[in-house]
């Protein structure tokens, strides 16, 4: 974010304004006029700061000092002066005045918040690192980062205030691959096209199912349809006849037998 070189006494003239370092609405001129009859009356401010990229001195903190010693007609005033370029100057001035200067408003910190989160210098920093550095609630952040996405440099390694950089891609990966995978059901009924994993049943097993089919028969139609019946009963008589010449029936056929399918 810049070296810092030293102290230095600058030519007001030299000081460039205009590179986006100011995060606030605008200039008080109440207070620039306090402050330029303060150094008027001898008083010592505190140096305003400047970025030094080689060719141009860009102001990031101190507008209203600069503003104060033109209004007095000062011509120099003095700078900390970092090494670094207009990118740098302008995220230092992002969280300029969260601890000294004129306090500034809700809408002011809104601004510097927006314009710290589409600078290049906010991608790959955490909402409590952004927040850190502006001076705002890291909520406040989140908020706008949600509002602003489209507008936000993305990276997927993501800083945060601890000093930590994790990759945000991997964020619920091993959560995903924890999941085991559902096991396959069985078939809740047989089927003919499995009755070759089916094993025969005993035929007195059989025998006694398709009588309780019989017996449920009868006692369902019995007092209505008994030409039904007794259809049904010469039918299940086949059927038991033939499979009991063929040696028994299989446990789909029985179990089937016992559903009233067959």
């Amino acid at each position: 974010m810049g070296v810092f070189v030293k102290p230095t006494i600058i030519n007001i003239d030299l000081i460039r304004m205009d590179g986006g370092t100011q995060p606030r609405q605008g200039i008080s001129w109440e207070i620039a006029y306090e402050y330029g009859d303060l150094m008027a009356e001898g008083v010592k401010l505190p140096p305003v700061t400047v970025f030094y990229d080689g060719s141009e001195y860009w102001l990031a903190d101190g507008f209203h000092r600069v503003h104060a010693a033109k209004s007095q007609d000062i011509a120099d005033i003095t700078a900390d002066v970092f090494q670094g370029t207009l990118e740098d100057a302008q995220w230092y001035s992002f969280g300029a005045n969260k601890s000294h200067g004129l306090q500034r408003s809700n809408d002011d910190k809104y601004r510097a918040v927006q314009a710290a989160l589409k600078h290049p210098m906010c991608a790959g920093l955490s909402d409590r690192a952004i927040a850190k550095h502006v001076g705002v609630d890291h909520k406040t952040v989140a908020g706008y980062r949600a509002k602003l996405t489209g507008e936000i440099p993305q990276s997927k390694l993501r800083k945060g205030s601890d000093g930590r950089t994790i990759n945000t891609s991997n964020i619920g990966k091993k959560a995903e691959q924890a999941q085991p995978k559902p096991e396959a059901q069985p078939h809740p009924y047989p089927t003919p096209e499995r009755e070759e994993l089916q094993f025969p049943v005993k035929k007195e097993h059989a025998q006694k199912e398709a009588e309780i089919f019989l017996a449920r028969v009868v006692a369902l139609v019995d007092a209505r349809i008994p030409e039904d019946l007794k259809e049904a009963e010469a039918v299940l008589a086949g059927i038991l006849a033939r499979r009991e010449a063929a040696g028994g029936l299989t446990a789909y056929e029985a179990r089937t037998a016992s559903w009233g399918c067959i």
